[in-house]
C-alpha cells in the first residue's frame, strides 16, 4: 500500500503530466488553425492578382484598338495625298501633249514656208525637244508614282491584315484569360469554402477538447478530494 504522501506525489505528478499533454493538444490546434488562416489569406491574395492582371489586359486591347484606328486613319490621308499628286500629274502631262502637238502644227505649218521662217523651225524644233524631254521626264514620274501607289497600298493591306491578326490574337488571349480566371475563381472559392469548413471544423475540435479539459480537470479534482478525506 502506498502511504499518503507517496499518493499525493504520485497524483501531483499525473496532474503536470496532464497539464502538459493539454498544453501541447492547444498548441497543436492553435498551429493547425493558423496555418488554416494563413491559406486563406494567400487564396484571397491570389484571386486580388488575378482579378487586376484581367484588367490590365482589358486597358492593353483597348489601346491597341486606339492605335489601330489612327493609322488606318493616317495611311487612308497619305493614299489620297499620292492620288491627288497623280492626277495633277496626269493634267500636267495630258497640257505637255496638247502643247507638244501644237508644236507639231506650227512645225508643219513652218515646214510649208521653210525658205521664210527657217529661224522659227529651228527653235520649233527645239522647243519640241526639250518638250520630248520633259514629257519622258515627266512619264517616267508617273510611273514612279504609279509604282509608289502601288507599294503604298500593298503596305495598307499587310499593315491592315497584321492589325487585325493581332487584335484576334488579343481577343482570343484575352477569351482565354477570362476563362482561365474564372477557372481560378471556381477554385479559389472551393478552397476558401473548404477552408472555411476546416476552421469551423478545428474550432469546433478546440471547443470540444476545452470542454473535455474541463471535465478531466473536475474529474481530477473530484479524485483529488477524495485522495485527501481519506
Amino acid at each position: 500500500m502506498f502511504s499518503e504522501k507517496e499518493m499525493s506525489q504520485a497524483l501531483k505528478y499525473q496532474e503536470l503530466m496532464f497539464q502538459e499533454r493539454l498544453l501541447k493538444k492547444d498548441q497543436e490546434c492553435v498551429r493547425q488553425l493558423e496555418s488554416v488562416r494563413q491559406e486563406a489569406e494567400s487564396f484571397r491574395g491570389k484571386l486580388e492578382e488575378s482579378q487586376k492582371l484581367c484588367q490590365i489586359q482589358e486597358r492593353a486591347l483597348q489601346c491597341l484598338e486606339r492605335h489601330n484606328e489612327n493609322l488606318v486613319g493616317a495611311l487612308q490621308l497619305i493614299g489620297k495625298d499620292i492620288q491627288k499628286e497623280r492626277a495633277e500629274k496626269d493634267e500636267n502631262l495630258q497640257k505637255m501633249v496638247r502643247e507638244r502637238d501644237q508644236l507639231v502644227e506650227d512645225l508643219h505649218n513652218v515646214e510649208i514656208t521653210f525658205a521664210d521662217f527657217h529661224r522659227r523651225y529651228e527653235k520649233a524644233k527645239q522647243v519640241i525637244s526639250v518638250m520630248k524631254e520633259n514629257e519622258a521626264i515627266l512619264k517616267k514620274q508617273l510611273e514612279e508614282a504609279d509604282e509608289a501607289l502601288e507599294k503604298k497600298t500593298h503596305m495598307v493591306h499587310i499593315i491592315k491584315t497584321k492589325t487585325e491578326e493581332s487584335i484576334e490574337g488579343a481577343n482570343k488571349e484575352v477569351e482565354n484569360t477570362k476563362r482561365n480566371f474564372e477557372a481560378d475563381i471556381t477554385v479559389l472559392k472551393g478552397q476558401l469554402k473548404k477552408a472555411a469548413m476546416t476552421i469551423n471544423s478545428l474550432e469546433k475540435r478546440l471547443e470540444q477538447k476545452n470542454e473535455e479539459n474541463t471535465e478531466l480537470t473536475k474529474l481530477y479534482d473530484d479524485l483529488l478530494n477524495q485522495v485527501k478525506a481519506k
